[in-house]
This record gives C-alpha cells, sequence and structure tokens, in this order.
C-alpha cells in the first residue's frame, strides 16, 4: 500500500525498546508516528491528524492518563480513537482509562493479534463517526430543526445511520447527539430485532462475518416484518428519544457502563457511550427493549 494511503498510529511510549517492537509489528500496514512524552504525543496528535493514538500509562511528567484526558478535551484531538498499552491491570485502572473516553485497554505484555484487531475495530469506528459528521454536514435538514414531534420505523443498519443524522439535526450539537442515536439504533436492530446476542456478535465479528450474518438474519421470514420504532418529542426543558424494538429484551444494567469483564472485546460499549458522550439521561424500560433519552437545552 503506497505510504500516502495507509492510516497513521501514534505510538506513545518513553521505553525505545517498545516502540521498536510495535513499530516493526506495525510499519508494513499503517504508517508509524512516535512520541516519547506526552507533550510531543499532544503536539503530534494535532499535526498530524493521526487515526489511532497507542499510549503507555507510565511515562515521566505527564502520564498517559492526562495524555488522554487532553486529546478528548480539545476539538482536533478529542475524536482520535486511543488505545491505552500498559502493564497496570487493576479494574480500577480499566475503568479510569475506558472512562476517560478511551477506545480499548490492553495489558502488556501485548499480544500482536489483538492489537491489530483492535487498531482495526478502531479505526472502522472512526471511519463511521467520521460518515456521521459528513453527512451532518452536506444533510443540514432544516425540517428536523422545526420538528416538534414525529415517529420514524427503520429496519436496517442503513436505516439506522440515516435516522441517527436526521434526529441529530434538531439536536443543539448534533455531532454529539448522533454518536449515541446510531449506537443505540444499532442495538435495537441488532440485538432486538434479529436476536444477535452479544456472545455471537464476539463470534462473528473475530471472524468477519458479522455483516453476512445481519444480512441473512434480515432475510429471514420471521424477521421481514419487524420494525425499530423511534419516537421524538421536544418539550419546553429539551428534546425527548424513545426506541422501541420488537425483540423480547435484555439484561441492560451491565452496558450502562464500562466494565473490566469484556475489556477484551471490541464491541459492547454502544449503550455506555451513549450514556456518557451523547445525553443527559438514558433509561430503559420494562423488559429492555425500549430506552428512552433525554437532551436538556442548556438554561
Amino acid at each position: 500500500m503506497p505510504e500516502e494511503n495507509k492510516h497513521k498510529i501514534l505510538i506513545v511510549d518513553d521505553v525505545p525498546g517498545n516502540i521498536k517492537v510495535l513499530a516493526k509489528a506495525l510499519d508494513r500496514d499503517y504508517r508509524v508516528l512516535v512520541a516519547t512524552n506526552g507533550e510531543d504525543a499532544l503536539r503530534t496528535a494535532e499535526i498530524e491528524e493521526v487515526d489511532t493514538v497507542l499510549l503507555d500509562v507510565e511515562m515521566p511528567g505527564m502520564d498517559g492518563f492526562e495524555v488522554c484526558r487532553r486529546l478528548k478535551e480539545k476539538k482536533l484531538t478529542r475524536k482520535i480513537p486511543v488505545i491505552f498499552t500498559t502493564g497496570r491491570r487493576s479494574a480500577d485502572e480499566i475503568i479510569k482509562g475506558l472512562s476517560l473516553g478511551a477506545f480499548y485497554y490492553l495489558t502488556k505484555p501485548l499480544d500482536m493479534k489483538i492489537l491489530v484487531a483492535v487498531i482495526q475495530s478502531a479505526i472502522a469506528r472512526r471511519m463511521v463517526h467520521q460518515c456521521l459528521y459528513g453527512q451532518i454536514q452536506v444533510t443540514r435538514c432544516p425540517l428536523s430543526m422545526h420538528m416538534d414531534e414525529a415517529q420514524f420505523s427503520i429496519r436496517t443498519l442503513s436505516d439506522a445511520f440515516d435516522l441517527a443524522v436526521l434526529l441529530s439535526m434538531a439536536c443543539p450539537n448534533p455531532e454529539k447527539a448522533s454518536i449515541g442515536l446510531r449506537e443505540l439504533l444499532v442495538n435495537a436492530v441488532e440485538h432486538g430485532n434479529l436476536g444477535i446476542t452479544y456472545e455471537e456478535k464476539s463470534v462473528f465479528s473475530k471472524s468477519d462475518q458479522l455483516e453476512s450474518e445481519i444480512k441473512r438474519r434480515l432475510a429471514l421470514p420471521e424477521n421481514q416484518s419487524k420494525r425499530v420504532t423511534v419516537f421524538f418529542k421536544r418539550e419546553e426543558r429539551g428534546l425527548r428519544f424513545r426506541i422501541r424494538d420488537a425483540g423480547n429484551g435484555f439484561d441492560w444494567q451491565p452496558y450502562l457502563d464500562f466494565h473490566p469483564d469484556r475489556m477484551l472485546d471490541t464491541h459492547g460499549r454502544g449503550i455506555a457511550i451513549a450514556v456518557k458522550a451523547s445525553f443527559d439521561l438514558v433509561q430503559f424500560l420494562g423488559s429492555g427493549n425500549e430506552v428512552e433519552c433525554f437532551i436538556v437545552f442548556e438554561s
């Protein structure tokens, strides 16, 4: 692949040996950039428009947690996926890293196959988000901004993407809202209507069969009439969204926050992302096949 077409990976580590090992494993498929301290990492991330940051936690001066926090604070860098690579293994450390907005938390010694899979997943998510943001810029639907109440019905992941863009137009921060809306709509289609369990999605994702399995299940006779119904209402205090799928529900409570038991999975964080990054309130109703989200207007 030509160098200019490669995705940029920024390796941040104060140990030259660690950098050498990672660079050797990645430089064939990615354009590898290097920083040995937090200040250089922040500067490089802004200048080079990197696609993913591999970030060590334990560094002199500014540690990796602080680097991640600052990356997520700045408009130019907050959308870059951050993957922690560290020897710290405690549950509290993992939760702290993920709560700061990191995409993933890998412990050393690193398994290179897992690392590459995580990088691919991070870049794929980044590309989806960039597509969302790009579509928001070109759509600019004035109708959404004046919409007071509406009901929608979707069936596919493509429908979920389009509706997330449309509904985000009604929100004070469309980019922020679109991420959470898409995550919840995708969850309703995949897990709700199509019945793809968390464990099944892990298997299909690892074998690169998720897309084909979704197509197969969409075509099944029992799924032909299933729809995800979405209600929107503009209220005095804010915007209310209600998403209801045709499934039997699920135990949603473990997914409201990042959990170390799922740290080696590249999925299962959509609900937590919606809760922490997109909405002021998210609550599941009944058996879990209906979720209500609220965005509060600033006073």
